[in-house]
């Protein structure tokens, strides 16, 4: 597997404009977190990507947004909750 810009698996937003680079479910990750919709928890995006909402998985999935928040990829509030970045 040839990895994006940078050498990184989850690239920074600067390094690679397009989602393609990213592995398929942090684009599905992203595409949950749609611009111009209110902020979603970690438990509302696994509701819509059809995961389990039991604790354990909504917290493992938290990584994930997390790392898109890191990467510049996703913005969080400061109730917690993850969007689109400004």
């Amino acid at each position: 597997m040839q990895l994006p810009p940078g050498g990184r698996l989850i690239c920074f937003r600067h390094e690679a404009a397009g989602v393609h680079v990213l592995p398929a479910d942090y684009q599905a990750l992203l595409s949950a977190v749609c611009p111009g919709q209110a902020p979603l928890s970690c438990k509302t995006i696994c509701e819509q990507l059809g995961l389990s909402v039991e604790p354990g998985q909504v917290e493992g999935t938290r990584a994930k947004p997390n790392r898109l928040v890191e990467r510049g990829r996703l913005r969080k509030t400061a109730a917690g909750a993850f969007a689109p970045p400004s």
